[in-house]
C-alpha cells in the first residue's frame, strides 16, 4: 500500500492550451504521457478496448515491447493478460486484452517502463460501459433510419411538384435495368476539367459507378445488401466505399470501409477498433499507409433535466458523440478521440434538448475529416456549425471555427456557415466548405435577422495566427441543399459540387467565373452523398492480357454480381473452341470449362457459377494464344 500511496500521489498533470483570449481546454493525462485512451475517470468504455499510452517519443524509441508493462484488473472480470505491441509510428504503445471487459466494471490500471529512471510508474482507472453491443446497435440503426426518414421528407418535399423526367442517357442492354437513371443537363465539353465522374446513389439504387462527361457508366457494381456510399479515388489509383454488410442483429448491420485496386479487386477492407462501429460520412487512407475512420457512440438513459436545467426536459434520453481513430498499418488503434471529452453536448446549436417529447439527441455529427497540411486533423461537426482543428499526437483541441465556441473574426461574410459538409484544405492553404445553410440568418434593411435557409459553396482564407476567416470566393446560384453535399477544387481551377439529398440537379461543375460548364441529374435514387471529378487511369474495369488483342473481348457479364449464373457477352473474330476459367483474387482457377466460338463477332455463353462461394473473382477467356479478363463478383 505505501508504493500505491507513492504512485497515486501526483499521478495526474493537468496541461491547459488558451488560444486568442479563449477559455482554455484543459486535459488530464497521467504523468509523463503525452497521450493515453481510455483516460483516467472515462466512463461508457466499450468491452472490446485496448489500452493506448504516449510517453515521449524518445522514450518509446530506446525501449522493445517487452520493457512495457501493462497491470490490468476489471473489479468483476480480475486479472487481464493480453499482449503489449509497439505501432509502427515508433510513438505509441498499446496493449491488447485477449479477453474483453465486463459490462459496468471498473478497470484499474498500472503502466511502467522498465529500465527508465525519466519515467514514474503510472496508475489509472476507467468505467466500461453498460450498454450491450445488442442496445448499442439498436440506437445506433435509430439514429440511421431517422436521418433516413428527414432525408426522404426533404425530398418528397422537393420533388412533389415537379413533373416527371425522362432520362436522356441511352444505355445499352449490357446494363442492368434497375440501374439508376441519368440525366446531362449542360455538356460544354471544352470548358469540362478533365477526369470521370464517381457516384455512388443511396436508396434502391445501391450501385457505385465511374461514368464519362455524357453520363454513360464506364465502371458499374452493385453493393449489396445495402449499397455504397462515398466512393472515391484514393491514391495509387486505388477506390474505396463504405457498406454496411456485415450483419450483427435483426435488420442491423456493421459497416466498412471496401478498399479496390486499379481493377476493382478487392485489397482491404477497414472498421473501427475497440468496440465502435465505423460509419459511412467519411474515411481517408493517408500517405504512410494508416486511415482516419469514425463512428458515433451512443449513451444512454441521460437526465436532460439536469443536462438543460428545465424541470420539463425529458427524464432519460440517449445522446450521440462523435469518435475519431487512427489505425496504424496493423490496424491497430493508436488515436482515439472522443467529442465528449472535450465538447458540451449543449454546443450544438440548434438542438432543442428541453423538448420532453424528444429522447434522442445527435450532439454534434461529425461528417468530415482529413489530416492538415502540419499532420493534425480538420473536422466538420455539422450539428455545432463547428469546424475543429485537433491536434492529432494528443487530442486537444487547436481551434474552433463556427459555432457557440468560435475562435476566429469572420471578415468579407456576415452569413457565418450553418449544418455544413466537407471542410477541405486546399493547396494554396484557404478551406473549402459546402455550407449547407439550414439554419442561416440574414440581417435585413430594418436591422433585424430573419431565418433564410440557402446553400453555397464557399472558399475561406484562415488565417491560423489572427484567427480571421476571410470569405474570398462563394457561388450562391444553387438549390437549397438540405443535407449532405460537397466541393471539390478541381486542378484545372473549376469546382465540382455534389447537391446530396437533391437529384435534380445532383452534380455541378462552374469555372472559375461562375459559368456552369457540367450540370447532371439522378433520375432515380437522388440521394448521392458525395459527388466527385478524378482522372482515373483505368475506368473501364477490364482486365487485359499482356499480348492480348482486340479481337478478343469479354464486353460484359450479367448480371453482375451473380448469383447462380451469368450471361458473358465477348466479342472474337475467330470460331474455334475457346477456355473459360473463373479465378480467384489469389490467382487459383476454380472452374474451368471449354465452348465453342461461332465467330460471327458478337458471341455469349452461360458462366455457371454455382456452388461457387461469395467473393471476387476474374472470368477469363482464353483462344489461340489471346485472353480477355473481366471482373465478376459473385453475392448469394
Amino acid at each position: 500500500m505505501k508504493y500505491l500511496s507513492c504512485i497515486l500521489f501526483g499521478v495526474f498533470f493537468i496541461t491547459t492550451v488558451s488560444y486568442g483570449g479563449h477559455s482554455p481546454e484543459v486535459l488530464v493525462y497521467s504523468h509523463g504521457l503525452v497521450f493515453q485512451s481510455p483516460k483516467n475517470g472515462d466512463t461508457d468504455v466499450p468491452q472490446k478496448t485496448t489500452l493506448i499510452v504516449r510517453p515521449q517519443a524518445s522514450v518509446v524509441r530506446s525501449h522493445t515491447a517487452q520493457d512495457f508493462s501493462f497491470s490490468v484488473r476489471g473489479e468483476l472480470s480480475g486479472v487481464h493478460s493480453g499482449k503489449v505491441v509497439i505501432s509502427d509510428d515508433n510513438r505509441t504503445v498499446i496493449f491488447k486484452p485477449d479477453l474483453p471487459f465486463v459490462l459496468n466494471e471498473n478497470v484499474n490500471v498500472g503502466f511502467s517502463i522498465s529500465d527508465e529512471k525519466t519515467f514514474d510508474p503510472v496508475i489509472y482507472s476507467f468505467r466500461i460501459t453498460p450498454m450491450t453491443v445488442k442496445r448499442q446497435v439498436f440506437l445506433l440503426k435509430q439514429f440511421r433510419d431517422e436521418e433516413t426518414r428527414e432525408i426522404e421528407e426533404f425530398r418528397n418535399k422537393v420533388e412533389k411538384d415537379k413533373s416527371p423526367e425522362v432520362a436522356q442517357t441511352t444505355l445499352s442492354d449490357t446494363i442492368p435495368p434497375y440501374f439508376p437513371k441519368l440525366k446531362i443537363d449542360i455538356a460544354d465539353l471544352p470548358n469540362i476539367a478533365p477526369g470521370e465522374i464517381f457516384l455512388a446513389p443511396g436508396g434502391a439504387n445501391r450501385f457505385i459507378m465511374i461514368l464519362d462527361n455524357d453520363a454513360t457508366p464506364l465502371f458499374e457494381r452493385e453493393i449489396l445488401p445495402n449499397g455504397g456510399q462515398d466512393f472515391k479515388m484514393e491514391s495509387n489509383n486505388r477506390v474505396s466505399y463504405f457498406n454496411l454488410d456485415t450483419v450483427i442483429g435483426p435488420d442491423a448491420f456493421e459497416g466498412s470501409v471496401h478498399l479496390l485496386n486499379k481493377n476493382y479487386a478487392p485489397l482491404d477492407t477497414f472498421r473501427c477498433g475497440n468496440g465502435y462501429f465505423e460509419d459511412y460520412h467519411d474515411f481517408r487512407l493517408l500517405p504512410n499507409g494508416h486511415v482516419l475512420l469514425e463512428a458515433y457512440e451512443p449513451t444512454d438513459n441521460i437526465d436532460m433535466r439536469v443536462l438543460t436545467g428545465d424541470p420539463n426536459a425529458s427524464k432519460s434520453a440517449t445522446l450521440l458523440r462523435a469518435i475519431i481513430q487512427e489505425l496504424d498499418t496493423n490496424k491497430n488503434v493508436i488515436f482515439q478521440w472522443r467529442s465528449r471529452d472535450h465538447f458540451s453536448d449543449t454546443d450544438a446549436t440548434h438542438i432543442k434538448f428541453n423538448d420532453p417529447n424528444h429522447t434522442a439527441f445527435d450532439c454534434a455529427h461529425i461528417n468530415s475529416m482529413e489530416l492538415d497540411t502540419d499532420g493534425n486533423i480538420i473536422a466538420s461537426f455539422r450539428h455545432m456549425d463547428e469546424v475543429t482543428k485537433i491536434n492529432s499526437t494528443n487530442g486537444r483541441i487547436i481551434w474552433r471555427w463556427g459555432g457557440k465556441n468560435n475562435f476566429f473574426t469572420f471578415t468579407g461574410d456576415t452569413l457565418q456557415f450553418s449544418y455544413q459538409h466537407d471542410a477541405r484544405r486546399l493547396p494554396n492553404g484557404h478551406i473549402t466548405l459546402w455550407d449547407n445553410g439550414n439554419y442561416r440568418k440574414t440581417q435585413w434593411g430594418d436591422g433585424t435577422y430573419h431565418d433564410t435557409s440557402y446553400s453555397r459553396a464557399v472558399e475561406y482564407d484562415l488565417d491560423e495566427s489572427s484567427l480571421t476567416a476571410k470569405v474570398v470566393w462563394e457561388y450562391l446560384d444553387l438549390p437549397f441543399c438540405f443535407a449532405s453535399g460537397n466541393v471539390q477544387r478541381l486542378p484545372n481551377g473549376n469546382t465540382f459540387i455534389g447537391f446530396g439529398v437533391l437529384s435534380s440537379p445532383n452534380v455541378l461543375e462552374i469555372t472559375q467565373d461562375g459559368k456552369k460548364v457540367f450540370q447532371l441529374s439522378l433520375i432515380q435514387g437522388g440521394f448521392n452523398y458525395r459527388s466527385l471529378r478524378y482522372v482515373w487511369s483505368q475506368p473501364l474495369g477490364v482486365v487485359q492480357t499482356p499480348g492480348a488483342t482486340n479481337s478478343l473481348e469479354i464486353q460484359s457479364i450479367y448480371p453482375n454480381p451473380a448469383r447462380n449464373s451469368s450471361t458473358v457477352t465477348f466479342s472474337t473474330l475467330e470460331a474455334e473452341v475457346a477456355r473459360v476459367e473463373l479465378i480467384d483474387v489469389l490467382g487459383k482457377v476454380v472452374r474451368s470449362s471449354l465452348i465453342t466460338v461461332s465467330g460471327n463477332g458478337t458471341d455469349k455463353f452461360n458462366l455457371d457459377t454455382q456452388n461457387i462461394p461469395n467473393g471476387t473473382y476474374y472470368c477469363k477467356l482464353s483462344e489461340s494464344g489471346k485472353s480477355a479478363t473481366k471482373l465478376v463478383v459473385i453475392q448469394k
